[in-house]
C-alpha cells in the first residue's frame, strides 16, 4: 500500500517506501542514538566528579587512593547507565515527535520528516544510515 512521504506517522508493518514501494522500512532513530551517547558521556563525567568530591580525609594514602578509584569507577558506571537511558528516552521522544525519519531497507531511501528526492537508479548497495 502506497503512502505519501510527508505523512506524519509511519509504522513498519503498514508503511511502504515512496521510492520502491517496499514494506521493509524502519525508523532511523537518530536522536535516540545521539541522546544515548551524549547521556552516557555526561553521566560518566558527573559520576566521576561526584565520586571525586567524596574522597576520605582520613586513612592511609593507599586506602584513600583505592577508595577514590573504586568510587569513581562505580559512580561513572551507574551515572553513565542513567544518562544513557535518560538520553535515549528523550531522543526517542524527539524522533517520534519532530524528526520522524524512516529508511527503506531495500533501496536506502530516507523518508518522512524532511523529505528528499528518491535516489536515482544505481547498482549501489543500500545505505542504511546516511
Amino acid at each position: 500500500m502506497y503512502h505519501h512521504a510527508s505523512q506524519a506517522s509511519h509504522a513498519p508493518f503498514d508503511e511502504s517506501c515512496p521510492s520502491c514501494h517496499s514494506q521493509r522500512t524502519q525508523p532511523r532513530r537518530i536522536a535516540q542514538r545521539w541522546g544515548g551517547a551524549l547521556g552516557t558521556v555526561v553521566g560518566a563525567v558527573f559520576g566521576i566528579a561526584a565520586a571525586g568530591a567524596s574522597v576520605l580525609s582520613r586513612g592511609s594514602p593507599a586506602l584513600r587512593l583505592s577508595y577514590a578509584l573504586t568510587s569513581a569507577l562505580l559512580g561513572a558506571l551507574v551515572s553513565a547507565n542513567s544518562g544513557c537511558r535518560s538520553g535515549s528516552k528523550l531522543g526517542r521522544l524527539l524522533d517520534d515527535a519532530v524528526i520522524s525519519q524512516w529508511v527503506c531497507q531495500d533501496c536506502g531511501f530516507i523518508f518522512g520528516g524532511p523529505v528528499r528526492d528518491p535516489p536515482e537508479e544505481s547498482p549501489e548497495v543500500p545505505v542504511w544510515d546516511r
